[in-house]
């Protein structure tokens, strides 16, 4: 009888350790905290926790939705806890003396090290300066310089952050560590005094690498993202493509990095012909200025964006664009906005007016060219006074489109001509760009070569 009972307790036992063996990590519960490297369930996957840090009740911060930020998605959970030690772990025992080996003329072997347990994990973090009036998205990691510590996004409400200070707000922030921490490159600071600028199309298989752009261009244009899910935009975020010329792509980055070096700036372009993005509502304006964050990431750091984001019939969401800009402005101070609109637009023309009286523009840059007369010097130096009126010269900025031979288009003769007459009547103009670089380029660098020198002598 005795036997039966111990048969008895070791089939449960057995039963016990095959039910431990295919047991999924502890599923993810609000109101914990997780230590760097905790691995999870949530949703049929396994996530590891980046860093250290408090699942607040209400929060909704779970795992799929702060994943890249604080959780790592590990997968499709594989139903078995077995490469994780269990969550209680086992009591360390005592050190004991080696045995003292056994007199024998063979030689003593060398002792076996300890094995050397892995490191756990150092917190680490991308974090951008918090900075007043920005709404950031739901698990931005911000360094708040008065105190030098940091604070993660924990909750958003309709407007993100709500613009609220991570000293004060507990419902939306938590402070949070960051040891190795990487701050977000920021942009290199402000406008050229004048402008040379040129667009340069991701779409062109023979592509000048940016680096090998004319070194006589100070704006380089990159053109340019467009809205996620098609004109007008599935949520109003939009994205960066890849170049399709392959060593273009490649080097993009490294290349960027390099003519930001240089002190010249790099923009990137928002929107084109049959790419249009509305912001008919806040959570739409809030999508985009995320979308920025990221392809600012992506792109290892950019110094502004230029609105090519309406054309023919498309009236621009004025009101919400003022406020991107201003959020923009507010995240990355020096950071530039351009435009690029219809001259002969009333509607472009008003809203270049109210982002400049909104903190939102830095100049606007009339399109010149690839339109009936449009690239008639005589309409161009008539037509640019509206612009001049408007904004004042120092916020102008002539679009040309310099290539000889193609309708709607100028020589570079008319070009510097047309420029030489409207920097007469106007000494204080910005500058000048033209559509696109690659044709420069073809050509020789016309444009980039007599009009620097004319631009800014």
């Amino acid at each position: 009888m005795q036997h039966s009972k111990l048969w008895m307790v070791s089939a449960a036992l057995a039963v016990t350790a095959a039910y431990a063996s295919a047991a999924t990590y502890p599923a993810w519960q609000e109101g914990t905290t997780y230590a760097v490297g905790t691995i999870v369930s949530y949703n049929g996957h396994d996530y590891q926790a980046l860093i250290a840090h408090t699942a607040y009740v209400g929060a909704g911060w779970n795992p799929a939705v702060t994943a890249g930020s604080l959780w790592k998605d590990l997968g499709v959970d594989t139903g078995s806890a077995t490469p994780t030690p269990a969550p209680t772990p086992a009591p360390t025992p005592k050190p004991t003396p080696a045995p003292t080996p056994a007199p024998t003329p063979a030689p003593t072997p060398k002792p076996t090290p300890a094995p050397t347990p892995a490191p756990t994990p150092s917190a680490s973090c991308n974090y951008v300066v918090w900075t007043a009036g920005v709404n950031y998205p739901l698990g931005t990691i911000v360094k708040y310089t008065p105190n030098g510590l940091y604070y993660l996004e924990k909750a958003v409400g309709t407007n993100g952050s709500d613009a609220t200070n991570p000293t004060i707000s507990t419902y939306y922030w938590a402070q949070t560590t960051c040891g190795s921490a990487t701050p977000t490159p920021t942009p290199s600071g402000g406008l050229p005094a004048h402008v040379v600028g040129g667009y340069w199309p991701r779409w062109l298989s023979d592509q000048v690498r940016v680096a090998n752009v004319n070194t006589n261009y100070n704006v380089i244009y990159l053109f340019a993202a467009t809205p996620v899910g098609g004109q007008p935009g599935s949520t109003g975020a939009v994205e960066w493509i890849a170049p399709e010329n392959a060593t273009a792509a490649a080097n993009l980055v490294a290349d960027i990095a390099t003519v930001r070096a240089q002190g010249r700036k790099v923009i990137l372009s928002i929107g084109g012909a049959n790419e249009n993005v509305t912001f008919e509502t806040r959570a739409r304006s809030q999508a985009f200025v995320n979308s920025i964050i990221s392809i600012y990431s992506q792109l290892g750091g950019f110094d502004g964006i230029d609105w090519d984001n309406y054309e023919a019939s498309d009236n621009p969401n004025t009101s919400e664009m003022v406020w991107i800009g201003q959020q923009l402005k507010a995240r990355w101070p020096g950071f530039i906005i351009t435009s690029a609109p219809a001259p002969w637009s009333a509607v472009d023309q008003t809203f270049c007016q109210q982002l400049l009286q909104g903190n939102a523009l830095d100049y606007c840059a009339p399109q010149y060219y690839d339109g009936p007369n449009l690239a008639d010097p005589s309409y161009v130096q008539s037509n640019i006074a509206t612009w001049m009126t408007l904004l004042g010269p120092s916020h102008v900025v002539v679009g040309f489109g310099v290539n000889p031979g193609v309708t709607n288009y100028m020589s570079i003769g008319q070009a510097t001509s047309t420029w030489n007459a409207i920097k007469a009547a106007y000494p204080a103009t910005l500058g000048v760009f033209d559509w696109q670089i690659d044709t420069d380029y073809a050509q020789g660098w016309p444009f980039a070569n007599q009009m620097k020198p004319l631009v800014n002598p």
